[in-house]
């Protein structure tokens, strides 16, 4: 079974990405890392070939074993886009944001250990979580920033998930300077999500239900 992790990432939000590649290298599960909107990321400094460690167990060096790939998507397709990258390369994978940090890399293993999809924050939110790719609906393409909020808590609607514990909030009263601009930070025991603030208008959240209703007629 194919287990990897997966990362979106933009031009936005390309200095988040170094970070949280960082925070992850000593992971064993394979990276992919998904770029919207056409945007090339700088990753001269990440070479898991290259990267060494020693063994717990001994004064042995050995190689950073599991492998890496970076797939660009020539549109912009938000979150829903860099799933459905995770969809075509993994049975079951990780979905993070560059906008996070892992404290914890022992989520991974936790994540996988739960049978079925499973989300980071209660009722759904910011599209994290460990999925499996033959339990996902199929998906659209997102073409706006609209459509991916709207999307964000009903894209599984149908679909069956676990809630993760300890749950990763939806708004904290933290706000922080980071990379230019002013953020809300979230966190548990296993990650830090750094989030921007969007907001959806009661006509377009109506919109978006009508279509997803005559699609699943």
């Amino acid at each position: 079974m194919r287990k990897g992790i997966v990362i979106g990432t933009s031009e936005f939000t390309q200095d988040f990405l170094k970070p949280l590649l960082e925070s992850i290298k000593d992971t064993k599960y394979d990276i992919l890392v998904v770029s919207n909107g056409d945007y090339k990321p700088d990753t001269s400094y990440w070479n898991p070939e290259a990267i060494w460690s020693h063994h717990p167990e001994s004064s042995e060096v050995r190689r950073w074993s599991p492998s890496w790939k970076l797939i660009i998507n020539e549109w912009n397709g938000w979150e829903i886009g860099v799933i459905q990258r995770g969809k075509e390369n993994f049975d079951e994978f990780v979905h993070i944001m560059d906008t996070t940090l892992i404290k914890d890399i022992s989520l991974f293993d936790k994540l996988f250990e739960i049978p079925g999809n499973v989300v980071l924050t209660k009722g759904n939110y910011h599209y994290m979580g460990k999925f499996v790719t033959k339990e996902l609906p199929n998906l659209p393409r997102v073409h706006d920033k609209t459509t991916a909020i709207m999307l964000e808590v009903r894209w599984l609607d149908g679909f069956q998930y676990t809630e993760f514990t300890p749950d990763l909030p939806v708004h904290s009263l933290v706000w922080e300077e980071i990379h230019g601009k002013n953020r809300m930070r979230l966190e548990n025991d296993y990650m830090i999500k750094w989030k921007g603030t969007a907001w959806v208008t009661e006509e377009q959240m109506k919109e978006l239900s009508e279509a997803i209703h005559n699609k699943n007629k």
